[in-house]
C-alpha cells in the first residue's frame, strides 16, 4: 500500500453516521471502490470517503441509487455531447422538483410560525385561544387568523 492515509470501514461508518452494511451496499452497487488489505479488509482512501459523502448527499436530496450511479459513471467517463443533454434535463427536472418542494415547505413554515405567534400572544394573557380577554386574543380577528389556525379551531 502507498503512504496515503487509509480508513477502515468501521471508522468511515462512524465518521459519516451510517452503518457498515450501508457502505457495503454502496460498494455492491458500484458507487464506491475501497481498496483491500492483504487480509482482505476494506480500506478507504480519503477520496473514497469524499465520494461516499457525495453519494449520501445526493441520496438525501432524493436521488435514487440508479440516478446516483449514472452520475458517478458520467463523472468518471466524461460527459459526451450525446449524454450531456439527457443528464442536464434530468438535473433540471430534479431542480424544479426541489424548488416546488421548497415553496410548499416555505408556505407551511410561514403558516406554522403565524399560528405559533398567535398562540404565544394569547398564552401571555392566560386565556384560551378563543377567549377575548385582551387586545391580542383572536376574538373579532378571525379574518386575520392564519388558515391553518382556522382549521385547528
Amino acid at each position: 500500500m502507498s503512504t496515503t492515509e487509509h480508513h477502515y470501514i468501521g471508522d468511515v461508518a462512524k465518521r459519516l453516521g451510517i452503518t457498515q452494511r450501508s457502505i457495503r451496499y454502496y460498494e455492491e452497487r458500484g458507487l464506491i471502490h475501497p481498496a483491500r488489505t492483504e487480509g482482505r479488509f476494506r480500506v478507504y482512501e480519503e477520496s473514497e470517503v469524499e465520494r461516499l459523502k457525495t453519494v449520501l448527499l445526493l441520496k438525501d436530496l432524493g436521488m435514487s441509487i440508479d440516478e446516483i450511479g449514472s452520475l458517478i459513471k458520467l463523472w468518471h467517463e466524461g460527459v459526451s455531447s450525446e449524454v450531456a443533454p439527457k443528464v442536464r434535463d434530468a438535473l433540471l427536472k430534479r431542480l424544479a422538483d426541489f424548488k416546488s418542494m421548497e415553496k410548499k415547505y416555505r408556505q407551511g413554515i410561514n403558516q406554522l410560525e403565524e399560528v405559533l405567534k398567535v398562540l404565544t400572544v394569547c398564552e401571555s394573557c392566560g386565556h384560551a385561544v378563543d377567549e377575548a380577554s385582551c387586545e391580542h386574543c383572536l376574538e373579532g380577528r378571525h379574518k386575520d387568523m392564519p388558515s391553518l389556525m382556522k382549521t385547528l379551531l
